[in-house]
């Protein structure tokens, strides 16, 4: 009985190791593969908890920024927001002192913000104004530093004397106008 018994306990030994060795190749690359993958997920997620906390911290310096923002939005009426960004083009004229040539709105009507279910429009403005390097880098700092959604697209500075001492500016920028979209009046 010793025989049969050794032989059959080396038999279960044997099948034990070859399933091993069979796990080991077939298993442990997938398996680590999968560990892998996850620890790399794990990694993501920790890093989206701590913008998502991080965003919480500041959700009232935030709330308060996006409510400014609203608030100094074009006027959604066409004539009015020209009206309001002719009237900041002047300021900034006066108070850098640059002579202007010609000033040229022109709206722009964009798609649908999906996000927020509105619609949206830029006032595209073209100024061409001439003067020294002091005013008018004056009058674009005016232009960036107000408090209207205004972005430069397009700038141009030309010198119009060999000295360099007169400049010709020609800038394009846009400013927001948000739309508010009433469901019920549409058909």
């Amino acid at each position: 009985m010793n025989i049969e018994k050794r032989k059959k306990t080396l038999f279960i030994a044997a099948i034990v190791v070859i399933t091993l060795l069979t796990a080991d190749k077939l298993l442990w690359p997938s398996l680590s593969g999968l560990w892998a993958q996850r620890a790399v997920r794990i990694v993501e997620l920790k890093k989206n908890i701590e913008q998502g906390t991080m965003l919480l911290k500041r959700e009232k310096s935030v709330r308060a920024k996006w409510s400014n923002m609203m608030r100094t939005t074009l006027p959604s009426d066409a004539s009015a927001a020209e009206i309001k960004i002719l009237k900041s083009v002047d300021s900034w004229a006066q108070q850098s002192r640059v002579n202007l040539s010609s000033i040229k709105p022109q709206w722009k009507q964009n798609p649908k913000d999906r996000q927020n279910n509105k619609e949206y429009s830029t006032l595209e403005c073209r100024v061409d104004a001439n003067g020294d390097m002091a005013t008018l880098s004056r009058f674009l700092y005016n232009l960036e530093q107000d408090p209207l959604p205004l972005r430069i697209e397009d700038l141009q500075l030309t010198a119009r004397d060999n000295l360099g001492q007169e400049l010709t500016l020609s800038v394009r920028f846009t400013g927001l106008a948000l739309v508010e979209q009433n469901k019920e009046q549409q058909p």
